[in-house]
């Protein structure tokens, strides 16, 4: 359990001497407690509340602390604990356990040193000393603490008990799906619009469920649900086939796949709230751009002439130079060719298409005779293609590989790197701008209304890969973004009601990131750290509140940037 091993068994390396210290008799309260929203059940929780001299104490561990904006450090027996006031935020995540509490218990007097806030506390002559309680450290909610140090409100009455709320933009963890029929693909399959949530259940059928029954702090009914869709089984096997949601060019959609590899077909389905409608049920891309259509081949072995479109008479047909390859970084040697598909086309809305593409013109094999030296040097590149006449014109740099590249829908922009370069192309003027002279490829990079996020160091085969994340300026420089550790993933999201850009980033669980979903604004600023497991694909932003799915509690959780 992540926050047993980041407070619990930090703070173990000091139990002989906690041990050593005096013991003290607790209980479990009696009265009602909410913290931030959420009634604390204590009965089966590993970490409960606890009563000492009347007083309640909170558990200090990773999750618990997180749900209430503070932040500790363990810095070993001679400098102690340091607890701080901090802006990350997170859900309330219980530790359960099968074993009802004792009503009394026993605990010990912290004896190693502890600073609050940057200020010493000398726990021998606290009134209420912090505690050390299952090997978790427990803290003394006092009016001085909860409220002279950390800002929270606080309130206790004999009908409502004891009241804390840490902050106005606590996490709302209240979004709970019927939980009889979870499926056991749902950390995946969950996913949000501006009013409703998705999500697969055991019975593989894609339910959309409105945002507002959902957030009510009880498990949703089944029947405030709506059958969407069901997915098929596997052939290979006895499961439903896998479900991945994604947002293009400000349409939602749901993919899957059946059969093998090669053999077998890729349904797209575009996620009207109304209606979900078969898109194609081959081995294609898809994508819709200004009400036409498009798709490339992405099963294995792509050959040449791969592009289609739906035309004015609603016919799908070729689309392009038939001795291209479309939609595919694509490389050749003397040995092989082979090549990555991507995600990644564009449509300005009048007579040009943008993908990546590559020129397998006199590309052949006789026998063990090779192609001609100069084939060996053509790079993958953006092409521009004439919906009039097919017309093929490359875009990029020669001889410069180009991997991927990122349209921004509402300017038409195309954003990518090619030979230690970033560019940004007008599709509107035609102008081909170097955007920044960096000297080097990034691993990976995201847009948000033209500002530039770059990723370095991250080795997707590597189980702790650093993964740090910048802003790219234009003079080559970068601006870490110090909040992200061991990037993950990353995907701009637009506020389905306001118009507002940002950018969410996950980051590695259990590989010592601080934060593992982060979001900024449009400029790089912060606006939510959060130690809420989750990826941009569970996520949607909503009139200021990001809406994700929580893997750590299976919940739809909220958080106002």
């Amino acid at each position: 359990m992540l926050g047993l091993f980041l407070c619990g068994t930090m703070i173990w390396a000091t139990t002989e001497s906690v041990y050593a210290a005096n013991p003290v008799k607790t209980t479990i309260p009696t009265f009602k407690v909410t913290l931030n929203g959420t009634t604390i059940q204590n009965e089966y929780s590993q970490y409960p509340l606890i009563v000492y001299r009347d007083i309640t104490y909170f558990p200090m561990t990773y999750f618990d602390c997180r749900f209430l904006s503070v932040e500790t450090d363990w810095q070993g027996n001679q400098k102690g604990l340091f607890v701080g006031k901090s802006d990350v935020r997170g859900a309330y995540t219980p530790y359960t356990q099968n074993k009802k509490n004792n009503r009394s218990n026993q605990a010990t007097v912290v004896n190693f040193p502890v600073t609050i806030n940057g200020k010493s506390i000398n726990n021998a002559k606290e009134p209420y000393p912090l505690l050390n309680f299952r090997d978790v450290t427990y803290f003394p909610m006092t009016w001085r603490f909860c409220v002279d140090e950390f800002g929270w409100e606080y309130s206790f009455d004999s009908k409502n008990g004891l009241v804390i709320r840490s902050s106005d933009k606590a996490v709302d963890s209240s979004g709970a799906l019927p939980n009889k029929i979870a499926s056991p693909y749902l950390g995946e399959a969950v996913t949000m619009d501006a009013e409703n949530a998705y999500y697969m259940d055991k019975n593989g059928q894609i339910i959309r469920m409105p945002l507002e029954k959902i957030m009510k702090g009880r498990n949703a009914s089944i029947s405030e649900g709506n059958p969407m869709y069901q997915v098929p089984k596997n052939t290979y096997s006895d499961n439903y086939c896998q479900p991945v949601f994604y947002d293009s060019y400000g349409k939602k959609y749901l993919w899957f796949n059946t059969g093998g590899g090669v053999m077998g077909s890729r349904y797209w389905l575009e996620m009207d709230p109304a209606e979900f409608k078969v898109c194609n049920s081959s081995q294609q891309e898809h994508f819709e751009i200004w009400g036409r259509k498009f798709t490339f081949w992405s099963g294995g072995t792509p050959g040449p002439n791969n592009l289609s479109w739906k035309n004015d008479s609603g016919e799908w047909k070729s689309l392009g130079d038939p001795n291209y390859i479309y939609g595919w970084d694509w490389e050749v040697s003397s040995e092989s060719s082979g090549g990555s598909v991507k995600h990644a086309l564009w449509y300005d809305g009048g007579y040009y298409v943008y993908t990546l593409g590559f020129d397998y013109t006199d590309y052949y094999w006789e026998g063990s005779k090779a192609p001609d030296e100069e084939l060996y040097s053509r790079t993958t590149g953006i092409v521009r293609v004439d919906i009039r006449d097919n017309t093929t014109e490359r875009i990029s740099p020669a001889n410069q590989r180009v991997r991927n590249f990122i349209a921004e829908m509402e300017t038409g922009k195309i954003y990518y790197q090619a030979g230690g370069n970033f560019y940004v192309y007008d599709t509107s003027s035609g102008s081909n701008e170097v955007y920044a002279s960096a000297g080097k490829e990034f691993d990976a990079f995201a847009v948000a209304d033209g500002t530039v996020f770059v990723v370095s160091g991250y080795n997707p085969m590597k189980e702790k890969s650093e993964g740090t994340l910048a802003i790219l300026q234009r003079d080559g420089s970068l601006k870490t973004i110090n909040e992200v550790h061991r990037w993950q993933n990353m995907s701009e999201k637009t506020d389905l009601f306001t118009g507002e850009k940002y950018l969410v980033v996950s980051c590695q669980d259990g590989a010592g990131a601080p934060y593992h979903l982060v979001v900024l604004d449009k400029n790089g600023n912060v606006v939510l750290k959060n130690s809420d497991i989750t990826t941009p694909n569970n996520a949607a932003v909503s009139k200021g509140t990001i809406y994700y799915y929580n893997k750590n509690t299976q919940r739809i959780c909220g958080a106002k940037l």
